[in-house]
């Protein structure tokens, strides 16, 4: 897991807002392609740690990372409350599960800390 450390003093910055365990986080909305229900993971033999299970999304399967692992949090089972979000980044498409959707929000960012998955958890 990587962390880039960035000082960020835009205005009016526009996030799209979830919950896990609590505390919120944060990614681009332009990163989002679909929010879905929570739906039963296909879970194969070999998985790296960090992800719960592939799901089918479009004509392909995608990982879908367990975001409480990924960052120390305590886990816990995951319920039909919970959502799965599909997120593209740079060439890959993967799926997080969150909590709760908070939405779309502007907000006046003063500090950022990015997260870089690699390529094994993608």
């Amino acid at each position: 897991m990587e962390y880039i450390e960035d000082k960020s003093y835009e205005k009016d910055k526009e996030l799209f807002i979830f919950r896990l365990n609590g505390k919120l986080y944060s990614i681009l909305p332009k990163r989002i392609l679909e929010i879905i229900k929570f739906i039963e993971l296909e879970i194969p033999e070999k998985l790296p740690k960090d992800v719960a299970g592939i799901i089918k999304y479009d004509s392909f399967f995608i990982n879908v990372i367990d975001l409480k692992s990924l960052f120390g949090l305590e886990t816990t089972a995951y319920t039909p409350e919970n959502k799965i979000v599909i997120v593209s980044l740079d060439d890959s498409i993967f799926a997080i599960i969150v909590d709760e959707i908070i939405g779309n929000k502007k907000t006046k960012t003063v500090f950022l800390r990015h997260f870089s998955p690699t390529k094994t958890t993608l």
